[in-house]
């Protein structure tokens, strides 16, 4: 032993051969018997610095293929879930817009629907309608009349009586009773409020009407005072009754109109889809008939107010809230995905260095480095395929662009279920100890596979709008602050998505990274 070793100390000769050598020329001059312990060592160094591999790949060579297509996978990934939340943010936007702009839609057409109500010093009751038209009616005391007043305060006509009509502003200057109605005429505002008169009859086929009760309606908001459309009890008070709870009896009697009233006074009669202006009728002519098929005078520009169907608005707001939401939902689910992306193409990029400077004989070949290319093998393959499935549903991608890859959901679904059995059953295997290594070939193979499936999706998201969209996000995106309170405000981050290495295996399908997307990402705000 101390021959040898002197003889190590004192040369240059520092490789298993050359120890070799020096061994049996010192055992051929001494006589002496080679130490089993260099013996056991010579052994073992060369067991470590054969480069183990079944055929053609060595284990440095698929770690490094392996971790290729991780970095490859992972730049894919973070391209395809930062396009995703920008496509979101950017929709998000739109769809913010549209919500604001139909509910300020909505709040201009509540306003139009509003009626102010009051009982006054006389006890007579008011109301009052968005455009600031004025009734006051006694019909809640017992009464039969009611008085309307511009919003200046002017009064324009006073119902009365059987009913007489009396238009204090009309083109006459006649301030005497105008014309007569019976059963439940309707008055329209410019504003497209209607005042609909709840008229009683004297006696069965009289002729004679009184005014007992009033409907304002503006929209589906109906308030009534007085006796009800059915007849009953008297109102005294006002109140809000449902739009699909009354009707106006006499429609088509003789005696029932539809009248108008124009800002002016002027007051007119609906005939079909025109107004034409009433003119003065005493009361014997108007009970020759009791129609007011002589009444009808010039034809009138009258275009009243129209209320928007609030329903179908607080549909289209509700439909709209749906679409925030889900935007917020998939911002809130892909950030996450996003942030793990970055944190595997790193993790990639710093074991890809590692591996290249390592030596072959730095890689042991036993069951558990088998085993952990294999589970590795099995995670890329699952993550690649859960792409592909996420792509598939994306807007980003066409159905014309991802039958190119010439393979179906079915398939990647298939592939990425049996992946993620296989890894628990592998791992269940390995740790009872009954694991059986794979061969190193058919582990590259499975690589490459893996492998091309990642480039077909990278191919796929060079030529769709993940980039694209990512930086139309960059440049136009704002945040909603009022919409959303708790948005914060974008924040730079730099994610290299180059490898930091070119590798040079011997995997021919294992491209080397070439990939000059080094630019700084900007994180979009959520």
């Amino acid at each position: 032993m101390s021959t040898i070793g002197s003889a190590i100390r004192t040369s240059s000769i520092n490789t298993v051969a050359a120890n070799t050598q020096a061994q049996a020329s010192t055992n051929t001059a001494t006589g002496v018997q080679v130490d089993d312990t260099i013996e056991r060592l010579n052994a073992t160094r060369n067991e470590i610095n054969t480069p183990p591999s079944d055929g053609e790949h060595t284990l440095k060579e698929i770690n490094l293929a392996q971790t290729q297509t991780d970095i490859n996978l992972s730049q894919t990934e973070f391209i395809v879930y930062d396009g995703e939340i920008s496509y979101n943010n950017i929709e998000l936007g739109g769809v913010r817009s549209q919500l604001a702009a139909k509910e300020a839609a909505l709040a201009a057409e509540e306003a139009k629907t509003q009626i102010k109500t009051s009982i006054n010093a006389d006890g007579n009751a008011e109301f009052v309608t968005h455009s600031g038209m004025k009734i006051v009616t006694d019909t809640n005391k017992g009464g039969h009349q009611t008085w309307v007043y511009n919003p200046e305060g002017e009064q324009l006509m006073h119902i009365h009586g059987d009913p007489h009509v009396n238009m204090l502003k009309d083109a006459d200057g006649n301030n005497g009773d105008d014309f007569h109605f019976g059963d439940d005429s309707t008055l329209k505002f410019e504003d497209g409020t209607e005042l609909t008169f709840n008229t009683t009859e004297t006696g069965k086929d009289t002729g004679i009407f009184y005014t007992t009760g009033i409907y304002v309606r503006a929209g589906n908001n109906v308030m009534h005072t007085g006796e009800e459309t059915a007849g009953g009890a008297r109102r005294a008070d006002i109140a809000k009754v449902d739009a699909d709870s009354y009707s106006r009896k006499g429609d088509t009697a003789d005696g029932a109109v539809m009248m108008g009233l124009k800002g002016d006074g002027q007051i007119l009669m609906q005939t079909g889809n025109q107004w034409n202006e009433i003119k003065d009728e005493s009361w014997d002519g108007y009970l020759e008939d009791k129609t007011f098929d002589d009444q009808k005078g010039a034809a009138v520009d009258f275009k009243p107010t129209e209320f928007a169907d609030l329903g179908a608005l607080r549909s289209e707001i509700l439909a709209l809230k749906d679409k925030e939401s889900g935007h917020v939902n998939s911002i809130a689910a892909l950030t996450p995905q996003r942030s793990v992306a970055e944190g595997n193409l790193s993790a990639a990029n710093t074991d890809f260095e590692r591996y290249s400077v390592m030596d072959d004989s730095e890689f042991v070949d036993n069951d558990e480095s088998r085993f952990n290319i294999e589970q590795k093998g099995l995670s890329l393959n699952q993550r690649a395929n859960n792409l592909g499935l996420f792509l598939s549903d994306s807007p980003l991608v066409t159905p014309d662009d991802f039958s190119s890859l010439g393979v179906t959901e079915g398939n990647m679904l298939n592939d990425s279920v049996n992946s993620d059995r296989m890894q628990r059953q592998n791992n269940i295997t390995y740790q009872t100890g009954t694991f059986e290594g794979s061969g190193l070939n058919e582990l590259s193979d499975n690589n490459s596979s893996t492998n091309n499936l990642v480039n077909s999706l990278r191919s796929l998201v060079d030529s769709s709008g993940f980039e694209a969209s990512s930086l139309e996000n960059d440049a136009s995106a704002t945040t909603d602050t009022a919409a959303t309170p708790t948005a914060t405000t974008a924040a730079a981050t730099t994610v290299d998505t180059a490898a930091t290495v070119t590798p040079t295996t011997a995997n021919a399908e294992t491209p080397a990274v070439t990939d000059t997307e080094d630019e700084t990402r900007r994180t979009v705000t959520e």
